[in-house]
């Protein structure tokens, strides 16, 4: 589909918006310890970054299965997708929260 470029300007206005936004107020290491699973990155030559956090869960017993929460963004690149999609293969069982319409 084809959007107008008034609409794909405004589209990207919102985007640095957002990500504006989220580097304002993600300044907390991405760690499961301080339970942030976004950060924002400022690189020198004034982009930004989003990152998103992979963490394992192991049982405090030392028995049972393993669990990993992995943070997924709704905007990224081809390759940030790829990379999520590898990861998620990689597991025999994924449980996945979404919205729909």
């Amino acid at each position: 589909m084809c959007y107008p470029a008034h609409l794909m300007r405004s589209f990207r206005v919102l985007v640095a918006l957002a990500l504006s936004v989220s580097a304002a107020l993600a300044e907390q290491a991405a760690t499961p310890e301080t339970g942030t699973f976004v950060r924002s990155i400022a690189h020198p030559d004034k982009s930004t970054a989003c990152e998103t956090l992979c963490a394992e869960y192991l049982p405090a017993k030392g028995t049972g299965p393993a669990v990993w929460l992995i943070g997924v963004a709704h905007l990224g690149t081809p390759e940030y997708y790829r990379a999520i999609q590898q990861r998620l293969d990689r597991h025999s069982v994924v449980l996945y929260e979404g919205v729909g319409l």
